[in-house]
């Protein structure tokens, strides 16, 4: 199959001048080498092959490169030495290998593949939770009544913002689907952050007091990956929903007491599917963004659908936003799209018409949202009304650019009918330290592409937060974790995690 390429286009930033050289990748009939490529590769595999495959891209190097672009389309011509579908490939071999099966050991398994084994634990599974760095565990997350299966996941977050990791302005909402339950998150760490964290006694606060330099987490170069975040979303499975179009695994959801209804523990053992993942990558070249992690966020495809008249996001040709404003995001009901939306209803209405989108569901006791004691364990937060009972209301403010589009498109097809193949990425973002061309935008530093990016599931709710207001939430990843710290106030190098020490 061929891969999709994109045309030459104009620059976002100003080019940085290297002797211009030639690079064709993914369509070529003898691939060079994965050292030659470095893993910039615009092909299924992170080694410049045509096979899926559990090798983690690690880096982005191209020996020349002379134009710097986030495309608008895709027509087969030769593609400029990096662009955005490069960040776009590497975003997707990044998503396939770390959803490969171990084998047991926590290594990529070699006897089976993504589409071969849809039971045994993922490579990211076997990553250290947030808890397990800074110790920083829940209320009833060791309790002896809690399942303790080593293979099944355990969660316990309705919000992917915590106080302790964002300012007061962010207060965590959670986010219900359509039958009335509770999203779930979990993030994780791999070994090359965790170990720069306990090499630096970064994961205490009195170690954070006595770190005198600047936070500079690991990049990836060669065979060794940088330091990598994972944060992911998930959605309790019931028996109206279709679980061969989900990737599924055990869990057992912990809620402390406070966040009971009956004042008791719980310990819920159950079945989740996946419906969001955010992947963060520390990569070397190009040096001009390496500074910046690599932002690639994945979504089921039937999770929300797109708002009215959404813009593809500033600086690609194809969007209509002419300044650094975020557009008005309003959706009006559609009942002619037959997608069942695990997050929108076209039929739900509240006392003033039809219910509106991205909205937090209030809270009837203080600040705490709580579970009922059966499902649907969030009905006391969803809209009643005489047509039904109806889940937070989402749409998507930004339409996907179409590299995303198309490279998604490719892999979903080398997916064949797996669960994986209902998964589409969203956007991998990168940033430089500022522009130097398009002068409505220098005021936005780092200057990321695309500028707005976001996840219906992990940010429903700061889609369209200003870029240039960050203090209130941005829906931008680069933008929101430039303001990450760690408990001592020093800017952590665009990690919220360490500001979790205790």
């Amino acid at each position: 199959m061929p891969l999709p390429v994109i045309p030459q286009r104009k620059s976002i930033m100003k080019a940085i001048q290297f002797p211009l050289a030639t690079l064709i990748v993914g369509v070529m009939a003898t691939h060079p080498s994965a050292s030659e490529l470095g893993n910039a590769t615009q092909t299924f595999c992170a080694d410049g092959t045509g096979a899926l495959c559990s090798v983690l891209p690690t880096d982005m190097y191209v020996k020349n490169f002379s134009d710097i672009g986030y495309p608008v389309t895709s027509n087969g011509q030769k593609p400029p030495d990096f662009n955005q579908t490069f960040t776009d490939y590497f975003a997707w071999q990044a998503f396939i290998a770390l959803n490969w099966p171990t084998d047991g050991s926590g290594k990529p398994s070699t006897q089976s593949t993504i589409l071969t084994d849809t039971t045994s634990p993922r490579v990211w599974s076997t990553y250290k939770t947030k808890e397990d760095v800074f110790g920083t565990q829940v209320a009833g997350i060791e309790n002896a009544n809690c399942a303790s299966n080593s293979k099944t996941l355990k969660v316990f977050r309705t919000s992917k913002f915590e106080l302790t990791s964002f300012e007061q302005a962010f207060k965590p909402y959670p986010l219900i689907d359509r039958y009335g339950n509770f999203v779930l998150y979990d993030v994780r760490l791999n070994d090359v952050e965790v170990n720069y964290l306990q090499k630096n006694n970064l994961t205490t606060s009195k170690g954070q007091s006595n770190f005198k330099q600047a936070y500079d987490f690991p990049r990836g170069a060669g065979n060794n990956p940088g330091a990598i975040e994972i944060k992911s979303s998930w959605r309790i499975m019931t028996e109206q929903d279709d679980k061969t179009a989900y990737y599924t695994t055990p869990a057992t959801i912990i809620v402390p007491p406070e966040y009971s209804d009956s004042g008791k523990e719980m310990c819920i053992d159950t079945t989740v599917g996946l419906v969001g993942m955010h992947i963060a990558q520390k990569f070397t070249n190009p040096t001009p963004f390496s500074d910046f992690w690599l932002w690639a966020t994945f979504e089921h495809v039937a999770n929300a659908p797109m708002a009215d008249g959404a813009p593809v996001s500033q600086l690609n040709d194809a969007s209509p936003l002419s300044s650094l404003d975020p557009p008005i995001c309003q959706r009006k009901p559609d009942t002619s799209d037959p997608t069942r939306y695990s997050f929108y209803d076209p039929t739900c209405k509240d006392s003033n018409g039809d219910c509106p989108i991205n909205t937090p569901p209030a809270t009837k006791t203080g600040n705490l949202y709580k579970w009922s004691a059966v499902p649907p364990y969030a009905k006391t937060y969803m809209t009643t009304t005489s047509a039904g009972s109806f889940g937070t209301q989402v749409a998507r403010c930004f339409a996907i650019y179409e590299s995303a589009r198309s490279v998604t498109g490719a892999y979903q097809a080398k997916l064949g009918g797996s669960p994986w193949s209902k998964y589409m990425l969203v956007g991998a973002q990168w940033a430089a330290a500022s522009a130097t061309e398009a002068t409505a935008f220098r005021a936005l530093m780092p200057f990321p592409a695309p500028i707005y990016l976001s996840n219906t599931t992990l940010e429903t709710y700061l889609q369209d937060g200003a870029v240039m207001k960050p203090e209130n939430g941005a829906g931008s990843c680069i933008t929101c974790h430039n303001r990450a710290t760690d408990t001592t106030n020093k800017p952590s190098n665009f990690s919220f995690l360490p500001g979790a020490a205790k």
